[in-house]
């Protein structure tokens, strides 16, 4: 397995922040599920709500790659301390996730042991979900 993400904000939250704070736990998790042939890349997206962005989820079949671009409303959050963006974000996050994984029904991985791995893994670095 492998993860990846990146963000496009504009900098009127700490979204950037957030969602960069998976980078310290990803290894945990690609080392844990290593024997699963899937990559995924999530996007976070922090933007007014006049651009009318929603999110979206595509699966490369050929890439094995599950591509999750989330949407969050910059006019909600930036109303919002650190804390509360934080579990704005993580909670949108795993639903969004674990919503896409049972979309597309991937055989070799064990949805539940992941979320819960990858849960685990985020309380560490302070996302309560």
């Amino acid at each position: 397995m492998k993860l990846g993400l990146s963000t496009d904000t504009s900098g009127a939250t700490e979204v950037y922040l957030i969602a960069n704070e998976l980078d310290s736990v990803f290894p945990a998790i690609e080392s844990r599920f290593e024997s699963t042939g899937l990559e995924i890349f999530f996007v976070f997206r922090c933007l007014p709500d006049a651009l009318g962005r929603k999110s979206s989820r595509r699966f490369s079949k050929s890439e094995s790659v599950l591509y999750l671009d989330m949407s969050f409303s910059e006019d909600s959050l930036s109303e919002m301390d650190l804390e509360q963006q934080r579990s704005v974000v993580a909670s949108y996050f795993f639903e969004y996730l674990e919503d896409s994984l049972k979309k597309y029904k991937f055989k070799d991985l064990d949805i539940p042991s992941f979320m819960a791995a990858f849960r685990d893994a985020a309380v560490s670095i302070g996302w309560v979900t």
